[in-house]
This record gives C-alpha cells, sequence and structure tokens, in this order.
C-alpha cells in the first residue's frame, strides 16, 4: 500500500478523502495530513493529527501527495512539493483555472481529481449509461467543470457547445446534453433519453462510503456523495499508473468549456437589465 501525504485539512479533506483512502485499505499510519496550522481532526471514527507544511522536509518516492488547497495556493504549494522530491505523484484538487500552473508544471507526474469524471466511468462500468448515442439533460444538476467533465465521460469529447437564454447546450461525439436550472444539486435531476438516471446498485461498503442510502435519492441529489466512489476510481488510476488519469491541460481544457453554463440564465439576464435602466 502506498503512502499519502494530504496538504490541506479542511472539509474536502475530511468528508472524502481520508474516507476514500480508509475504503482503498489505507491505515491511518499510511496517511500523513499537513496544513498552515497544527491540530487535530475527526474523520468519522478516527482521528488525525495536522502537522504544520512549513516543517516538511523530506517526501519519500512511494508516496502520494494529494494537494487540496485554494486554487489561489496550488501553484505554490507544488512547487514547494517537488522542491522536496521532483518525482513524487501528486493529485491536485480542482479548479484548475490557470494557463500557467499547467504550462509551468507540464510533464511532471501530475493527477487533477476530478472525480465527477470518475463518477460517470463508475456508471458506465455499471451499464446504466448506453454507449451509442444518448441525450443527457440536466435540471439543477450540473455544477461548471465537474459537469464539463462528466458530460465528457459519459458522452465523449465536446465538439461543440454554447450558451442560449438559459440552457447550456453541448454536442458530443456520442450525444447531446443540455443543462439549464441554477445548480442545486437535491432538487435537480438527471435525465438519459426520456428516463431519469438510473441510481447505481451499490455495495454494502460503497452505501458506507456516500453515508447511506434513503427511500429519495436520486444521482444528482446524492452527486456529492457518490463522487467519492468516482474518487475511489480516480485514486486506485493513479496508484496503478493508468493512462485515463486527467492531465492539468484537460482540467484547464473543462475549467474553460464550463465558463458559459449559466451565463445567460434569466437571473442575470434581469440584472443586466435592471442596470441598463438605471444608467
Amino acid at each position: 500500500m502506498n503512502k499519502f501525504l494530504i496538504v490541506g485539512s479542511g472539509r474536502r479533506v475530511q468528508q472524502d478523502i481520508i474516507p476514500v483512502l480508509e475504503y482503498i485499505g489505507c491505515k491511518n499510519k499510511d496517511i500523513s495530513v499537513y496544513a498552515t496550522r497544527e491540530k487535530k481532526i475527526l474523520v468519522r471514527d478516527s482521528i488525525y493529527d495536522v502537522f504544520n507544511f512549513e516543517k516538511l522536509k523530506y517526501i519519500e518516492n512511494d508516496t502520494i501527495v494529494y494537494i487540496a488547497v485554494p486554487a489561489a495556493a496550488l501553484r505554490s504549494v507544488i512547487e514547494l512539493v517537488l522542491e522536496l522530491n521532483s518525482s513524487v505523484k501528486l493529485i491536485v484538487d480542482t479548479p484548475i483555472n490557470s494557463a500557467t500552473v499547467v504550462n509551468r508544471f507540464r510533464g511532471y507526474n501530475i493527477s487533477v481529481a476530478e472525480d465527477a469524471f470518475f463518477l460517470g466511468k463508475y456508471l458506465l462500468d455499471s451499464n446504466l449509461i448506453h454507449k451509442n448515442f444518448s441525450l443527457l439533460t440536466f435540471y439543477k444538476s450540473a455544477m461548471s467543470y465537474h459537469g464539463v467533465a462528466f458530460i465528457e465521460v459519459l458522452l465523449s469529447q465536446i465538439l461543440l457547445s454554447f450558451s442560449l437564454f438559459g440552457l447550456y447546450i453541448a454536442i458530443c461525439k456520442k450525444g447531446v446534453a443540455i443543462i439549464f436550472g441554477k445548480k442545486n444539486y437535491e432538487k435537480g435531476n438527471i435525465w438519459l433519453n426520456t428516463s431519469q438516471l438510473e441510481f447505481p446498485l451499490l455495495s454494502q461498503r460503497e452505501k458506507e462510503l456516500i453515508g447511506g442510502l434513503s427511500n429519495r435519492d436520486s444521482v444528482s441529489s446524492r452527486f456529492l456523495d457518490l463522487k467519492r466512489i468516482g474518487l475511489v476510481y480516480l485514486i486506485n488510476a493513479v496508484i496503478s499508473n493508468s493512462s485515463e488519469t486527467i492531465a492539468l491541460s484537460d482540467g484547464y481544457r473543462h475549467f474553460k468549456k464550463s465558463k458559459s453554463i449559466n451565463v445567460y440564465i434569466f437571473e442575470n439576464i434581469k440584472k443586466y437589465l435592471k442596470k441598463a435602466l438605471l444608467k
């Protein structure tokens, strides 16, 4: 089992990353957590020490470093990690919103933690998505770059996309995706062709990982929880040196393609009209 070094100690680390690492078999001793200040965090039924990142002086070759910090701090943290070990494997959280980061770290062993993409792979492997041409419709259930990544793994590459009067339309190699409504996963829905996207049949361990089930669950309402299963796929892909990991350039491409989602929603149109009338 690889050792994991996590930089960051916030919600993402406590609710997603550490539970997934425990799910794949990591013990407390296999996981080191670093942040800007020392403290202890409770993750489910385990307590983890958080060490001061400035005191980190050495990273072993078999360690996988997971960076879960705000996008504004990403470049400086990657720089510091690579100074300690330039050949180490890195996983970095989304968003990848800077071309400078992509260009600066091109050629290093860095994967983007786009778990929505790997959740899509899980649904494909579960035969819940048709592999032929399909129509995917998202109502309040596609969050910017996560939505783009999810669409691309299910329908293949987006060839053309545009936003018009509250609709985001993406024409892909294997289908068409339509997004409308401001993101609210709990109140949203996802349709495959004319039916609601079927909720996957989970194992008992997967149910525990996502926090249990209710009789009103849908892929949309539990999207954030289901992404933990995608994160399992993602981390296993990094461990096994799979070619299917998401590169920095792909993460940035997803970010750029997502910029027009909800740009022209009716709420924004109203704001623009109000501003114009007040001038």
